[in-house]
């Protein structure tokens, strides 16, 4: 069973209901940032100790109570967390600042994911170097065409497309 660590008593500060209240995207983004923060402290506070596990065990249950959705959203909230803050930093800081948006974010943690994590901050770099785009479809087409160097090179990921098992 995992112990409640202190990142659990700023869920209530920054649970998803208080996304929307400000009306700022800047401000959803900054809210945005520390969610996932958050998520990811609470992740590395509560390492698994079972070999093949992800998280720990009674984490996403733990979550799932504590913020009022099942216990598999809560375990992909916490996935999506720590692989934004260990693979994505910049991303996160982008996020924070409201130059990103939270669907930027995912889509970079999307098409990032088949790659090792110098890849990922090679891709990462380079994206941000170019900015946010006008648009998530532009991003993403942005995205794909750095991604994609590296996902023929010897990935056989056999997925066209990120995330091509369903989930997200």
């Amino acid at each position: 069973m995992t112990t409640r660590p202190e990142s659990c008593d700023n869920l209530n500060v920054c649970s998803k209901s208080s996304t929307t209240s400000s009306g700022s995207s800047e401000r959803k983004a900054e809210v945005d940032a520390k969610w996932i923060r958050t998520l990811a402290g609470y992740a590395t506070e509560n390492q698994p100790t079972r070999k093949g596990t992800t998280i720990a065990d009674g984490a996403p249950e733990e979550m799932a109570l504590r913020l009022n959705m099942s216990p598999n959203k809560a375990a992909a909230e916490i996935i999506f967390a720590r692989d934004v803050m260990e693979r994505l930093p910049r991303t996160l800081d982008a996020l924070a600042e409201g130059v990103f948006d939270l669907s930027r974010v995912k889509a970079m943690r999307d098409y990032t994911e088949p790659l090792d994590p110098d890849q990922a901050s090679e891709v990462e770099k380079r994206v941000l170097d170019n900015g946010p785009r006008d648009n998530v479809t532009k991003f993403k087409r942005g995205l794909a065409a750095r991604s994609s160097v590296w996902t023929r090179r010897g990935r056989s990921s056999g997925a066209s497309s990120p995330r091509a098992n369903g989930t997200s």
